[in-house]
């Protein structure tokens, strides 16, 4: 399998080293830099716990996809303890695997003033891929996003036809990068929990679940929604600014094709026991920013730890917090979908009094 996992990644542009034996990995991690890990759960005699144990030791943040043949099997669990960052089961389809490398590996190609119009005066990074510029005709600022044609293509025609305060606006197309609105818009940071905090928390989210319920009514997922593709300026406007995976439901391929990077992943994108995803996916990941937002934390390490326990309370890391707000995200966040609201309506309006309390927190304190 090794091989043939080496083959397929040759094919797709990507260069590998395989590591004959256990032993071969640390050797191969001090000498040479890489971007992802393909970890085998079993190693003939050996166990691939042991090993990635020594990785997370040696290099903490370098992405690890855990391959085993038995989802259930115990060993997944403990593994995600030990940091894994994704699953794939065997036997190891192609598409899947190719979808898995992609979400850690495929970075926006290198960005110089020469690939932009004369119109576009090339300034600061933003995020990847986002940078923002001066628009020399009409004397405004604007994002550039870069990508890859194809992908810039779907998201262009995906933002021309929704409307929502919560999405990013698109302003103009090329070939090569999309023209988005800019007002201010910085990266996403989480703010010391405060009941202005919750405030503006809360506030938030509830425009973002109008805008996710925009996308449902047109019959689309996003199923990739997480803090890193949320742009905000002051006063707690927060937008999306990526649709460019909107997957048509219901959806058409198996659920493993629909793994998330982020502990911000609902359990059915991980584990198929749980069911296929679905509008409750988004939810759960709306559920999930909003503790974020609140907290300052993800609620989960990593996306196989969705699957494989529940975060801590909001009472137990905030104790003013309304309980109401606690009941309601833990049911938006609960492992099943069947658990959860039956739509993000019913999560928005179970929001709202949550609201309120915190708006009559603030004018108490």
């Amino acid at each position: 399998m090794r091989d043939l996992l080496a083959e397929w990644l040759e094919q797709w542009g990507y260069a590998s080293v395989c590591a004959g034996e256990p032993e071969e990995v640390a050797p191969l991690l001090q000498r040479e830099s890489f971007g992802l890990v393909l970890l085998d759960l079993y190693l003939g005699s050996s166990s691939g716990l042991d090993v990635l144990q020594e990785l997370r030791q040696l290099q903490p943040d370098l992405p690890v996809i855990l391959i085993s043949a038995d989802r259930e099997d115990a060993s997944v669990g403990v593994a995600v303890e030990f940091g894994a960052d994704d699953f794939l089961g065997k036997p190891v389809e192609p598409e899947w695997l190719q979808a898995k490398v992609e979400r850690y590996l495929l970075k926006p190609e290198p960005i110089v003033a020469a690939e932009v119009s004369d119109r576009y005066e090339l300034g600061e990074r933003v995020l990847d891929g986002y940078y923002r510029a001066r628009d020399r005709r009409l004397q405004r600022s604007v994002l550039l996003k870069f990508g890859e044609r194809e992908r810039l293509q779907r998201e262009a025609l995906a933002l021309a036809s929704f409307c929502h305060p919560q999405l990013i606006q698109i302003l103009d197309s090329e070939p090569d990068y999309l023209v988005l609105e800019d007002y201010g818009l910085e990266v996403l940071e989480a703010v010391p929990a405060s009941p202005h905090s919750a405030v503006t928390a809360i506030g938030a989210m509830l425009g973002l679940v109008e805008a996710v319920e925009v996308l449902h009514r047109r019959g689309f997922l996003h199923l990739g929604l997480h803090p890193g593709l949320l742009l905000g300026r002051a006063g707690g406007v927060l937008k999306i600014c990526d649709l460019s995976g909107l997957l048509a439901h219901p959806l058409t391929a198996s659920v493993g094709e629909y793994y998330a990077r982020t502990g911000y992943a609902a359990p059915e994108q991980v584990d198929g026991r749980f069911g296929e995803p679905g509008p409750r996916s988004d939810q759960f990941a709306l559920a999930s920013i909003l503790y974020f937002l609140l907290t300052g934390e993800a609620p989960s390490p990593g996306c196989l730890a969705t699957a494989f326990g529940e975060p801590p309370g909001l009472l137990q890391k905030l104790p003013w917090i309304d309980p109401r707000l606690e009941a309601t995200c833990k049911r938006a966040m609960a492992r099943h979908p069947s658990q959860r609201f039956p739509n993000l309506a019913a999560f928005r309006s179970a929001l709202r009094p949550s609201l309120a309390e915190a708006i009559a927190q603030t004018r108490t304190a």
